[in-house]
């Protein structure tokens, strides 16, 4: 079922990436050196007969209990990869979904441990590194609850239903309504509520407070292995039945005891200043509302009128405009267009430049209720507020304002030494985002909820102005002769609410730093969730964003970062509605993805059964509570939200004494000892009823006191997904893997010339812990093979993909060092380094919250060869049983991917490349790309059957290995731009994607096969 993919080819121009073989691939079998592609959601086989890859793509179904407790081990198989399609059933143990180990046979102590991963040998961080392998990778909110409403009906990507509200469909989109529809997966994709206990007392251990699970009994709890207490009354309907189960809860777990529940409450801001402005005001009018409206509030209508017989909390829904003197607040009138407007239509909140920014009045009074008011909204939106008001708007407060501003409102001018205290400037040049995001918080304060900043630079004007750290003259490019000044530049992708105990130069930042700190705290407290949405045009020179600053912002507060910048703008008449169309599909699929399923309030809380302990919270997302447990431990996170999306990871080790031994009953029954306990309880509201809930989620891990058991039962996913969090530590963690910008910048070592700068630390200890944790284990696994007297291999079949996805990170955007600028010119692309602070710092925030399903995504690209396969939808076998709607789940016929090298280029060849954020079409010299069609009038110029071809791909990499309609948010974001590349005109362009030719050497880096050969004889001579 699981083919390994071919081993890396000789490259013969390893070291120089501008010389291009172009011939077909050549697969020289080294079995010292593990296979270079990731395993995918599709497993091929050749069949001789055929001219193509015929594609199997076997549906495992897993049973997480009973494939683990079947009573001869070696008959145990771990769960499917989390990159590949597979159905779960709950049978009593978590499913991989919601709670997914690194280890599927734990070492019963430190020793076994030791012995299987090896030992840090006290080197730098190396006491810690026996640690770095044991943990969980828990996404609690992974599958709804089983009285929630079902998932939209729609085309494959299930939340595209704005789409048919849009009457110019793309060509590419032409056929969308043929595509098969994902299968609703009923009750196996949900999870059950159990409405049958106490509510003000769900049924736990007296002793320990451990929820009731399917290990447990009345005779005996499998955390603390006491007896039971008049506590635990084990009646529950679901809780002894199945590892994953809800309960609705009241007293003590209510925690909004002053206020009312979270409101599922929803309002946008659009900067002014953007070229943009009336085509997002359109969106959120043509698409946005309608999908929230059809897709999302009324389902929940009738779902909750028809289940609980009561009505939902009605979400409220706005819009309002930011630009450098103020913000405009529509105001909202009666009976639509007739309503007691002002002249202008507009309540203005002035406060931008200085003081705070609040809303005037109470949200109510500005914004419109779904769903009663809808047709109200959209009959004065569209008929007085977008064709009449809002352009009025722009042309006096932006198109034809000037402003002379000072040196003490202005963050640009404090950035230039020669810039003058009296500049003049254009409205659009001043962006107030800071002011804004104060807003939307303020707005949003009493009742909670989430809010959308739509934007295309960074805020550079009032409130929160962050100032161009790529400009400063202590920054990036200035050439200063002492290193150990403490005010030399911090790094681009460090955010500047890292800083706020570091010396600043310039004013304006440490300013910018508390507030954006404080805000970040601001939301915690009233549940306010921030997305901001950056918009950039990638044919133009691109200005600093500090997007570091602006997504810690979005991680203290739940909500999300989202930059558009690789779809243009559009520089013709032709093409300009096109592009609009594909950035503003784009758009919509990412602001929809957090509302259809989503727990509101939340506390997160893991505990281990006896002879474990949490060591360490991994979250940068949210913000971790002080501890609340005798022992000390960090063991809580608060988030303001909670989505399928997020993903916590939480490091385990030994207690003292270790795990009783699998071998010794301990007067108990040994199937009791075969086992370690985990169990994750998320409490959260669910906005739209507001009841409080608490899901339970609980997996048996097997032990094993034979260290050479361990690496082969290791998830891969999972381990690369903790390894990213690992190396790259952030503020919110658990004291054990924290950073602090003290312990991470040895101003001895900051090079002025680079654009890495104070915090260069975190990427040289990036780079280094990686390859260590790497060495450390690979080397135990051979003195172990050794010792078993087994042929010693570099690395186990569980980790085979290990070396590939190390020496990807080091070359990806994440972690490679980057290209100092020569010379002080500015907006030549040929001279900013490579990759700018901004493209880091969005890398090390995705890399923080990843899934395991993607993690090797997010540095490895998978190249497919579009010529190796049909790229037709196809159903898979249909079988009689529970799970058959499911394993009828649409796929697409997927070749093997190719290695990522430039030897695998063939100059006839056209090949799609996902780099986890945008998707390349690759067309070689001499590719054919317009076939038959001869009245090829599209824009990307290829054939109409080529272009179904890739559309298709694209939309089952956006997929990736979800099953059923249940969006459960795998890939680290939701869309996935497409870039055409033709080699011979492509230039810029086609430079871009050869740096994902992650096999072939660079500048700072070996090609992969040398890398191996060198690594492998380092483990030789260390074992």
């Amino acid at each position: 079922q699981h083919q390994a993919p071919a081993p890396p080819p000789t490259n013969n121009n390893n070291n120089n990436t501008n010389h291009h073989h172009h011939h077909r691939h050549h697969h020289h079998r080294n079995h010292n050196l593990p296979p270079c592609c990731p395993p995918l959601f599709t497993r091929s086989t050749r069949d001789p007969n055929a001219n193509e890859t015929n594609i199997e793509a076997p549906l495992a179904t897993y049973f997480p209990r009973g494939c683990w407790t079947n009573a001869d081990p070696r008959k145990n198989e771990p769960a499917p990869p989390p990159d590949s399609r597979y159905i779960s059933l709950d049978d009593g143990s978590a499913s991989p979904d919601f709670v997914r180990p690194t280890m599927y046979q734990l070492p019963t102590d430190r020793h076994v441990l030791r012995k299987a991963i090896g030992n840090g040998n006290g080197n730098g961080n190396g006491a810690n590194h026996n640690h770095d392998c044991m943990a969980v990778l828990c996404t609690p909110m992974a599958l709804p609850s089983l009285d929630h409403p079902p998932p939209p009906v729609g085309p494959v990507l299930g939340m595209h239903r704005g789409d048919d509200h849009d009457q110019n469909n793309n060509d590419h989109d032409h056929n969308t309504n043929d595509r098969p529809a994902l299968p609703d997966p009923g009750p196996i994709g949900r999870v059950p509520v159990d409405y049958t206990t106490n509510r003000k007392a769900p049924p736990r251990c007296g002793s320990c407070n451990a929820y009731v699970n399917a290990f447990w009994s009345m005779s005996r709890c499998n955390f603390c292995h006491r007896s039971s207490s008049s506590r635990s009354n084990g009646q529950s309907q679901y809780g002894t039945k199945v590892g994953t189960v809800e309960y609705p809860v009241t007293g003590p777990y209510v925690t909004r005891t002053t206020s009312p529940p979270v409101q599922p409450h929803w309002i946008f801001c659009v900067d002014l200043t953007s070229p943009k402005a009336l085509d997002y005001t359109d969106l959120i009018l043509d698409r946005v509302w309608p999908a929230f409206y059809n897709d999302i509030v009324m389902p929940h209508v009738e779902i909750t009128r028809g289940q609980h017989g009561k009505r939902i909390a009605e979400p409220r829904v706005a819009m309002v405009f930011v630009c450098s003197t103020g913000v405009y607040i529509p105001q909202k009138g009666p009976g639509g267009e007739h309503g007691p407007l002002s002249r202008d239509g507009f309540l203005v909140m002035p406060e931008i430049a200085s003081g705070e920014a609040f809303s005037p009045l109470p949200l109510q009074e500005w914004s419109w209720s779904l769903p009663d008011e809808y047709n109200d909204l959209l009959h004065l939106w569209k008929s007085r507020i977008r064709p009449v008001l809002l352009p009025q708007l722009i042309e006096e407060k932006v198109k034809n304002y000037h402003h002379h501003t000072n040196a003490n409102t202005n963050a640009n001018a404090n950035a230039n030494a020669n810039a003058n205290a009296n500049e003049r400037r254009g409205g659009y040049s001043m962006s107030a985002g800071g002011a804004a995001l104060q807003f939307l918080v303020d707005a949003l304060e009493e009742t909670g909820g989430r809010a959308v900043f739509w934007t295309w630079r960074r805020p550079n004007y009032g409130l929160g102005a962050l100032v161009d750290r790529e400009r400063l003259e202590t920054g990036n490019h200035h050439s200063n002769q002492n290193n150990n000044n403490n005010n030399a530049g911090i790094s681009l992708y460090v955010p500047l609410q890292d800083t706020t105990k570091v010396p600043h130069r310039d004013p304006n930042t440490k300013e910018a730093a508390e507030f954006y700190a404080k805000l970040g705290e601001r939301c915690i407290q009233a549940k306010v969730a921030l997305d901001i949405v950056v918009h950039t045009n990638p044919d133009v020179p691109q200005s600093f964003l500090d997007l570091a600053t602006l997504g810690r912002l979005c991680e203290t507060s739940s909500g999300r970062l989202i930059w558009i910048d690789k779809l243009p703008y559009g520089s013709s008449s032709t093409s300009t509605s096109t592009y609009t169309d594909v950035w503003k599909k784009a758009m919509l699929e990412e602001v929809m993805r957090p509302l259809y399923w989503s727990g509101w309030d939340a506390v997160f809380k893991i505990r281990c059964s006896k002879g474990l302990q949490v060591r360490g919270m991994l979250s940068s997302v949210g913000s971790l509570m002080a501890p609340s447990s005798l022992s000390g431990q960090e063991d809580e996170v608060e988030f303001s939200v909670v989505t399928p999306e997020t993903c916590i990871a939480v490091t385990l080790e030994h207690r003292v004494g270790g795990l009783p031994s699998p071998n010794n009953n301990n007067n108990s029954s040994s199937s009791n000892n075969n086992f370690a306990y985990v169990q994750t309880a998320l409490l959260y509201t669910n906005p739209w009823t507001g009841d409080r809930r608490v899901r339970v989620s609980t997996l048996a891990i097997r032990v094993t006191d034979t260290a050479s058991n361990v690496l082969p039962s290791m998830d891969f996913g999972a381990l690369a997904a903790l390894q990213l969090r690992l190396n790259l530590p952030h503020s919110n963690y658990s004291s054990a893997s924290r950073f602090t910008l003290d312990s991470n910048s040895n101003s001895g070592t900051v090079d002025p010339s680079s654009p890495d700068q104070i915090g260069d630390g975190l990427l040289t200890d990036a780079r280094h812990g990686m390859l260590t944790a790497m060495h450390q284990v690979l080397t135990a696994h051979r003195t172990l093979s050794i010792e078993n007297g087994t042929t010693p291999s570099l690395a186990p079949e569980s980790l085979r993909h290990w070396p590939l996805f190390v020496t990807a990170a080091i070359k990806s955007p994440l972690l490679r060092p980057s290209i100092p600028r020569q010379g002080r010119q500015r907006r030549s692309s040929s001279l900013a380094p490579s990759p700018r602070g901004d493209e880091r710092a969005y890398y090390m925030y995705h890399a923080r919250k990843v899934s395991p399903a993607c993690a090797s995504l997010l540095v490895n690209p998978v190249l497919l060869d579009v010529n190796a396969a049909s790229f037709e939808w196809k159903q898979t076998v249909t079988v009689s049983d529970a799970t058959s709607n499911l394993k009828n789940s649409p796929v697409v016929r997927l070749p093997s991917p190719v290695p990522a090298s430039v030897s695998n280029l063939a100059a006839d060849g056209i090949y799609l490349l996902d780099a986890c954020f945008v998707a390349y079409v690759w067309i070689g010299e001499e590719a054919d790309e317009c076939g038959n069609n001869n009245n090829n009038n599209s824009d990307d110029g290829l054939s109409d059957e080529l272009r179904d071809k890739i559309y298709n791909g694209v939309q089952q990499l956006q997929l990736w290995s979800q099953v059923g309609r249940e969006p459960k948010c795998l890939r680290p974001t939701a869309s996935l731009p497409l870039v055409v590349v033709r080699k011979k005109t492509d230039v810029a362009q086609y430079q871009a994607l050869l740096r994902w030719m992650i096999l072939d050497g660079t500048t700072h880096n070996r090609d992969f096969e040398s890398f191996c050969r060198s690594f492998s004889e380092e483990i030789r001579k260390k074992a």
